[in-house]
């Protein structure tokens, strides 16, 4: 039953939408085929708010007779590791006659037209209000999960749909505003992807100011470039508690509460400005950090801390270490079954294209142009959805 809130209608979401069959082929069924499906994976990591174009979506294998989505239908992620893309949605607006089926995980919602238009509705499920239903209503332990019952609850309130059309425009700009800015910084990107693999394979080499060549390269083991240092602060000094993050690379944590008898920070290994850290039971290119943020920082005891020799410039291997190759040899040389570990003495066989100091300096400079130039359109990213979510705070109850 409908409630009449000064302006707006009171209802719940199952009042306006009913679901619809969704299918749980796994990625393995991904593949060359007709039909394309939508898998809750994709829309916690890639899939914009608004689908207006079926291209973007994965194809299976699988053909059979299908229940196909509907143009307006909302899509619902049920499942996720964590709360933050438990419950994430994705409108389907492409009117073009193909075949896409709601997916894995995904709960499908087919919405009465004649009381809501979906593409007001879609921006609702990016409120705060609905992520706190979403945390509220959220079961699990390891894996979440969001059932249809409980989303059938969420309240839902809306103006007319004249309103509706205005405010579904206008976020619609937004929204293209903010996939053509992320359509920019994975442009950029790929072309450092790109430049990477020709600088690395040498198919991309600088010169001298006298446009003589540099001399050629050579494959050294990293043990012959670095030095394994991290002393353990046996003295029990109170520096800044330090870790890596695969997003932000090192990060300060504050300080540790010194007086909880479980954190013996005499056990933590110093690390020092310039300095190089990795996990060897978390590897992956993104494991590895490079001290930037204090004079003196404390790791746990787990790292391995090292710093570079004169011969190897400090940024030119942070860029390697972003490399395919560098990953590649990574995984070459880790060992372990149940789980697998880098050693420093492993890490130190790996061998890696060294130029001379000049050439190393000017490979640095220009990746770290392409990369002032991606941190300057993640900004401009992080202001459009500041902006967006401002307005949001504005329009929904």
């Amino acid at each position: 039953m409908f409630k009449h809130n000064h302006e707006h209608i009171e209802t719940t979401l199952g009042d306006i939408a009913t679901f619809q069959k969704s299918y749980s082929f796994s990625r393995e069924m991904e593949g060359e085929g007709f039909v394309r499906h939508i898998h809750y994976g994709d829309i916690h990591t890639k899939l914009p708010s608004v689908i207006t174009n079926h291209g973007i979506l994965p194809t299976i294998i699988e053909n059979k007779d299908f229940q196909l989505i509907s143009y307006g239908d909302i899509l619902i992620a049920d499942a996720s590791e964590d709360y933050k893309d438990l419950g994430k949605a994705v409108c389907y607006l492409d009117d073009t006659e193909n075949p896409v089926i709601s997916g894995l995980h995904t709960h499908r919602f087919n919405i009465d037209n004649e009381k809501v238009i979906p593409e007001y509705l879609i921006n609702i499920f990016q409120t705060h209000r609905y992520r706190k239903f979403v945390w509220r209503m959220g079961t699990g332990v390891s894996v979440l999960g969001l059932s249809k019952s409980n989303l059938e609850k969420f309240p839902i309130y809306f103006p007319s749909n004249d309103i509706q059309k205005k405010v579904a425009h206008f976020f619609n700009f937004i929204n293209r505003k903010l996939y053509l800015q992320q359509e920019i910084i994975d442009l950029l990107k790929e072309q450092k992807k790109g430049y990477m693999q020709k600088l690395f394979k040498q198919e991309l080499r600088f010169k001298e100011k006298n446009k003589v060549d540099y001399p050629a390269w050579k494959k050294i083991k990293l043990g012959k470039l670095t030095k394994k240092t991290g002393k353990k602060n046996s003295e029990g000094m109170r520096y800044p508690v330090a870790a890596i993050s695969n997003k932000k690379g090192f990060t300060l944590e504050g300080e540790k509460n010194y007086s909880n008898a479980d954190v013996d920070i005499k056990a933590y290994k110093l690390v020092h400005k310039n300095e190089f850290a990795y996990n060897p039971a978390r590897i992956n290119v993104g494991s590895f950090g490079f001290q930037n943020v204090a004079d003196i920082a404390i790791v746990s005891s787990l790292y391995v801390i090292f710093k570079t020799l004169p011969t190897l410039s400090n940024a030119y291997l942070k860029a390697y270490m972003h490399s395919s190759y560098f990953n590649r040899d990574v995984i070459k040389n880790t060992e372990g079954s149940v789980r697998e570990y880098l050693f420093y003495e492993n890490f130190s066989n790996i061998k890696i294209p060294l130029p001379c100091i000049k050439e190393q300096e000017k490979i640095a400079e220009f990746l770290l142009k392409i990369d002032s130039k991606i941190q300057l359109e993640e900004r401009k990213l992080e202001s459009l959805q500041e902006q967006k979510k401002w307005f949001m705070q504005q329009m929904f109850i």
